[in-house]
């Protein structure tokens, strides 16, 4: 897959299939880091009018998967699968993983709006563990706990993207440097 400001793009063999609007997503303009590819199926797209989930057949709006009440205008995609959105007033958050029904975040001093601070996000499924960066401050729930940690002085710059490795090493990218983050 991969996401323009001229739609999405998904590779069959030796050619790219098109999907824009005709296809069901909202606009075709795909956010940077708005594609998030499920563990097991499915892909969320975050476009600059809405957020998706792609089934393998269709492009399904949030409530489609049950959960009523959030705002799909705005949402953020977790590498290595999920979304997260705002209800409508915007004071709750909410998680998605491979297109299961959202469930709220609790105690995450988030702004007024999801897309005001949060830079990227992963979910760590074999540690049950979801890392969020809100420009250079990492959070991390694990357990239903969440922990801080700064990243200004080991990186001076925001994160753009945020991964986790098969042995739980925290990898994080900034406009000019990739770096590991020391256990």
């Amino acid at each position: 897959w991969l996401g323009t400001e001229d739609g999405l793009f998904r590779l069959e063999g030796d050619r790219f299939h098109h999907f824009g609007e005709e296809d069901g997503l909202p606009s075709s303009q795909i956010e940077a880091n708005g594609l998030a590819a499920g563990r097991h199926h499915g892909l969320w797209v975050c476009t600059n009018r809405g957020v998706v989930f792609w089934n393998g057949h269709r492009f399904l709006r949030p409530s489609a998967l049950g959960t009523k009440g959030l705002d799909d205008r705005t949402g953020v995609a977790l590498a290595q699968g999920g979304a997260i959105l705002s209800d409508a007033r915007g004071k709750a958050r909410y998680l998605s993983l491979d297109g299961e029904p959202f469930r709220r975040l609790d105690g995450l001093p988030w702004r007024s709006r999801l897309d005001a601070g949060l830079t990227a996000g992963t979910y760590d499924a074999k540690r049950d563990r979801l890392l969020l960066c809100l420009g250079q401050e990492l959070w991390m729930r694990q357990g239903g706990i969440w922990v801080h940690r700064d990243l200004a002085a080991p990186l001076g710059q925001e994160v753009q993207a945020l991964w986790a490795d098969g042995e739980g090493r925290i990898w994080l990218r900034t406009p000019e440097r990739l770096a590991r983050l020391a256990s």
